[in-house]
């Protein structure tokens, strides 16, 4: 997909309710800043999170506005997320909407909701910070909710693993966001398979395999939020992602540095966990994204990688002063049986010997060894029991 450059112009409505005019929670100047370049706000953070490709330049705000309601007649006649909007719309016909991105209709008190909602998002009083505002407006330029995966349910109605990349903007607020002295609670980053997703991450940054076949590499991963160190900022192989992520920025929220590795299938990204891919919990908490030196994902024997192939990630070690990780990426594909062997009873016979995978174990066994023609023998006697008792059956 092609995300969207450039300007992304907004309009940020103010309401409040005939019973509620007297409350302004921020003048209309606090929203300006926010919208205004320099300040650490919400279009600072999309220019740094889109890696420069978009930006908020040339956003409005408008209010605060009087509505003709209370608040509770307005909610019993507006009673889902888009008709809220729209009523605030309404309530500025000077405008024309439709020369903007997307609205924001904040109001001063209880809506009950916040959330996007077509090109509209729902801002309720106390959510008006860049965190949550980022989070709404990711999914107007069209960014899904990040997973990991784990069987976690945040909310009763959400998905599995739903909101549960903390180190992601597209978990919500279920993320390790920090607080800006004016805005509120502000970050973290977009990951590394979002921003190619979206067409934000400049290909000549992300390392890929030379060729399709079985490689290993030992490379440099510059920190995602260090744009200007030149260098690879992820490194990609098949729909795996690996990127490096530094406590400070828009990810000073973090506990600390870490690898984090994503898999990226159709929109949706995946953070692969340090746990269980059932998503037991044992001990890390919600840290269990971090990818630290010493670990590997995707860890087998390396008999067992020679056999079945695939990719293992291991993370060698994070030079903070530079702002890099050094991670060894191998992928290995699976090796074909030898033409004059066969596949019997999970035993692979061929012309270099024979590799005998009881319970997970790996075993070389030499060619021609006795122990061949006793599996064979083992195999061929359950081979008849099964058929046996297949026609007892019948």
């Amino acid at each position: 997909m092609a995300g969207p450059t450039g300007s992304q112009k907004l309009v940020v409505l103010l309401c409040k309710f005939k019973d509620t005019a007297q409350i302004e929670p921020h003048p209309p100047a606090f929203y300006e800043d926010m919208l205004r370049r320099g300040s650490g706000g919400l279009n600072d953070y999309w220019i740094d999170a889109s890696h420069q490709q978009i930006n908020l330049d040339g956003s409005q705000v408008f209010g605060w506005r009087t509505l003709a309601q209370n608040r509770s007649d307005y909610i019993a006649s507006h009673t889902d997320r888009w008709s809220k909007i729209q009523g605030a719309i309404d309530a500025f016909p000077e405008l024309l909407v439709v020369q903007h991105a997307g609205v924001l209709a904040i109001f001063n008190a209880d809506v009950n909701d916040s959330g996007r909602s077509g090109p509209g998002v729902l801002v309720n009083v106390n959510d008006d910070n860049p965190c949550l505002m980022a989070h709404e407006t990711g999914h107007m330029f069209g960014l899904g909710h990040s997973f990991d995966q784990s069987d976690r349910k945040l909310h009763s109605w959400s998905a599995p693993g739903e909101y549960y990349d903390d180190h992601d903007i597209m978990s919500a607020m279920n993320v390790f966001h920090y607080q800006h002295p004016q805005f509120g609670p502000t970050g973290p980053l977009l990951s590394a398979p979002f921003l190619d997703f979206m067409g934000w991450l400049d290909p000549s940054r992300i390392w890929t395999p030379a060729h399709s076949g079985s490689t290993i590499e030992t490379l440099e991963l510059v920190s995602l939020g260090h744009t200007q160190v030149p260098g690879y900022l992820a490194a990609r192989i098949n729909s795996l992602y690996v990127e490096f992520r530094t406590n400070d920025g828009w990810d000073q929220g973090l506990p600390h540095p870490t690898v984090l590795i994503h898999e990226l299938t159709g929109k949706t990204i995946l953070a692969m966990t340090t746990e269980s891919a059932s998503g037991a919990v044992t001990g890390k908490g919600r840290w269990d994204h971090e990818w630290l030196p010493g670990q590997t994902f995707g860890a087998k024997s390396p008999v067992l990688m020679d056999i079945e192939g695939g990719t293992q990630i291991s993370v060698d070690s994070f030079d903070l002063q530079a702002g890099k990780a050094v991670v060894t990426i191998r992928h290995q594909v699976a090796r074909p049986v030898s033409k004059q062997g066969q596949i019997l009873g999970g035993v692979a016979v061929g012309g270099d010997g024979i590799l005998i995978l009881p319970n997970g174990q790996v075993y070389k066994v030499p060619p021609h060894s006795p122990v061949i023609r006793a599996m064979l023998a083992v195999t061929a006697f359950a081979v008849r029991v099964k058929e046996g008792l297949a026609l007892e059956r019948s």
